[in-house]
């Protein structure tokens, strides 16, 4: 997301990961299943507002990008399965019902714009900077490409991105390497 001079950035501290994820149930068990569906699923908020029970309900979410109209298979870990289990089972839903069900229950889902307000104001609380629902998608990015050992092109197709440098730039590696050769090349007395 770029809005101006705010980019959002992935977290890249595992413990600061762990605050965010208890804040976010601490608030609000619908907000906490949105930041832990977007760090293990690494998609758009946008698509994760949308999915159903059913969709969560076998090994693989099958799903077609809103911006990119792509279809992208993702296996479901048995983390984010597990999260959503307790969910469903707290909120009685059926199969048809929208995870992250509006006011008028699974008749519809809450609105990007809820979604992002949510997160806002989470990030807010949590003095983070740089923070928007974005954030949790690159840091799945980030943490994708550290456990595959820099595996570019298979996170390029995860994201669906055209080029190595978009996938670098998008989850904060390119930056890190830049500040890390700037370390090793010094010079002085």
């Amino acid at each position: 997301m770029n809005r101006g001079n705010f980019t959002c950035e992935p977290i890249k501290d595992m413990e600061r990961i762990k605050e965010i994820i208890e804040a976010a149930y601490n608030k609000k068990d619908r907000v906490g299943l949105m930041v832990v569906s977007q760090l293990n699923l690494g998609l758009r908020i946008s698509d994760i507002i949308t999915l159903k029970v059913s969709d969560l309900s076998g090994s693989h979410l099958m799903i077609t990008e809103k911006k990119t109209q792509k279809n992208n298979k993702i296996k479901i870990n048995n983390t984010l399965k597990n999260s959503v289990i307790r969910y469903i089972d707290e909120h009685k839903l059926s199969s048809d019902d929208y995870l992250f069900f509006s006011r008028l229950r699974s008749k519809n889902h809450i609105s990007t714009r809820q979604a992002q307000k949510d997160l806002k104001i989470l990030g807010e609380e949590l003095e983070l900077e740089r923070f928007s629902t974005h954030s949790l998608r690159k840091t799945f990015g980030y943490f994708a490409y550290q456990q595959s050992e820099g595996n570019l092109p298979l996170l390029m197709q995860r994201f669906n991105h055209s080029s190595q440098s978009v996938t670098l730039r998008y989850i904060g590696i390119t930056q890190d390497q830049l500040d890390d050769l700037s370390d090793e090349v010094a010079f002085g007395i």
